[in-house]
């Protein structure tokens, strides 16, 4: 192509017989000849265009400039037809087309007072004026969105992942005394279960490496992986508490995001490595988890954390949006409830050998106090809870608690049974989505969509339906055997002068099917009804 170009290029255009050239030989033979006139005056307006603006000779040849003029030329064949069409009034002016650029410089001074300077970058600016609220605001926006990485864990996972997918390939972990666990990216915690067991058979996997993977290992640091392990650690246990799906989570989204984001703050021993994770995963849950209003209604209905003493500025907008929320439940139910007939608030003494916090939630509660002054309120059942001096433990039981106060608090309980209700997360539906893998396999391809939904309703709630049909059952039988058939005379009057009346018992036998759960009754022949 190259040959052919410089050919048709040095080829004089006025021999008859002269080949042409692709664009010459591509083009339409329906298209209309260009006047040789017109193609001289636009090309002493392009000479015109570059010699008076000071440009160079290849703008005109550039993709935006035909494009240009292209689109010029198709709108001025749509205004062929209007008189006294001025060309500055399709050329758009300067400003409008303007881009301002505001430069970020970052300062920095180390602990030697050697002064660093980081140019962050030159980002369009797109505020309205250029007054300091508007330029700091602009550039707070601008830190917010710059990518946080973790290069140096994420080049030590990589050489992990390597590592794992080839043991388990080659099928060498059977010499370790773990088995290595594959990285899933589809688990909340699969990065952190991958390192852990990596960790703990660490010194083993020299042994069973080969040459070409001793790389990879020699690239891990041990003690960077185990600091990371050791980090993600309390994630791993909040993950399990939420994904509970016996008892209420709802009330730990606030104190255990309160807790992580404490656990991410950097202290100056840090690895290089677990600084870049802590500052990724404290930006990461600022922005994705979000606390509602339910969560700080929630929390404050545990006794354990109504006063917030870890997070202490939430505490106000708990109760005020409790406050609200009876409020809204006035109309059906009394939210004043009588000060004659308070009972005392039940004060736990704990023992000092055993209040110490041991687990991950109990270190969230609230510290006991001894003095509770009461709040200014005029919602008396909200004072009554607010000064119950209660602490209950990670083993007790919150509904236990709630249940055995829904009469001193019945519109506190009504909320409570509503909202404590909500899962923390979706953990329940995953598991339905797991479970469908086991459903639909490789020979029940053609199993409908209706009749999937009835298997996995089936084997999620068949035994859970179970329990609770099986007490109201039991009452039936209890009730039915005990049932007397009375037969009662129409007119007393009439028979004076007869046998009196005989009533027998009809009971009925009841034959119970265990393991379908169904009734079956069948009269007792030997006792029937005897009419006078």
């Amino acid at each position: 192509m190259i040959k052919h170009i410089k050919s048709c290029q040095t080829t004089s255009k006025d021999i008859p017989n002269a080949s042409l050239t692709i664009k010459e030989y591509l083009r339409p033979k329906t298209a209309q000849p260009i006047s040789r006139i017109f193609k001289e005056k636009i090309t002493d307006a392009t000479v015109e265009f570059v010699a008076v603006d000071n440009r160079a000779f290849e703008l005109v040849s550039g993709d935006g400039f035909i494009n240009l003029a292209q689109t010029i030329f198709n709108v001025g064949q749509d205004l062929s037809k209007t008189p006294d069409v001025n060309v500055l009034d399709l050329i758009p002016n300067p400003r409008t087309v303007s881009v301002s650029f505001c430069g970020i410089a970052l300062f920095y001074l180390n602990d030697e007072l050697k002064l660093h300077v980081f140019i962050l970058g030159c980002f369009p600016y797109d505020r309205d004026n250029q007054t300091a609220s508007q330029i700091r605001q602009f550039v707070d926006n601008v830190i917010d969105k710059v990518p946080v990485k973790c290069e140096i864990a994420q080049e030590m996972f990589v050489h992990v992942r390597k590592i794992v997918s080839h043991t388990r390939r080659t099928h060498k972990q059977t010499k370790l005394s773990r088995k290595l666990q594959s990285y899933c990216d589809t688990r909340f915690n699969g990065a952190f279960l991958t390192m852990d067991v990596f960790l703990l058979v660490f010194d083993e996997l020299p042994g069973v490496l080969e040459r070409a993977l001793m790389n990879d290992y020699e690239s891990i640091d041990k003690d960077l992986l185990s600091c990371i392990c050791l980090f993600l650690k309390p994630f791993e246990e909040v993950i399990e508490q939420f994904s509970s799906d016996t008892k209420p989570t709802i009330y730990k989204v606030l104190p255990f995001k309160q807790y992580l984001l404490n656990h991410c703050k950097i202290h100056p021993d840090d690895h290089d490595g677990i600084q870049q994770v802590k500052t990724f995963l404290e930006k990461r849950i600022q922005d994705v988890w979000i606390i509602h209003d339910i969560h700080y209604i929630t929390t404050f209905l545990h006794p354990s954390f109504k006063n917030f003493d870890k997070c202490s500025d939430f505490r106000a907008k708990a109760i005020d949006l409790t406050k609200n929320e009876l409020m809204k439940r006035q109309p059906s139910s009394s939210i004043i409830c009588s000060t004659n007939n308070k009972s005392p608030a039940r004060i736990v003494e704990l023992d000092p050998q055993t209040s110490s916090p041991k687990t991950l939630l109990s270190q969230c509660f609230d510290t006991p106090k001894n003095d509770l002054k009461l709040p200014t309120t005029p919602y008396d059942e909200l004072e009554e809870y607010i000064a119950l001096n209660v602490r209950l433990s990670e083993n007790d039981d919150i509904l236990l608690f709630w249940l055995n106060h829904k009469m001193k608090f019945p519109t506190l309980f009504n909320i409570f049974q509503d909202f404590y209700a909500i899962p923390a997360s979706n953990t329940t539906i995953e598991r339905v989505f797991s479970s469908s893998k086991n459903t639909i396999t490789d020979k029940r391809t053609r199993l409908g969509t209706e009749k999937i939904n009835k298997l996995l309703f089936l084997q999620k709630n068949l035994n859970l339906l179970k329990q609770i049909a099986k007490q109201p059952v039991n009452e039936a039988a209890v009730t039915a055997t005990k049932r007397k058939m009375v037969l009662q005379p129409p007119c007393t009057n009439s028979y004076d002068n007869q046998e009196e009346l005989i009533t027998t018992t009809s009971t009925k036998k009841l034959k119970v099917n265990e393991e379908d759960d169904i009734i079956f009754c069948e009269d007792d022949e030997e006792n029937e009804v005897e009419f006078f």
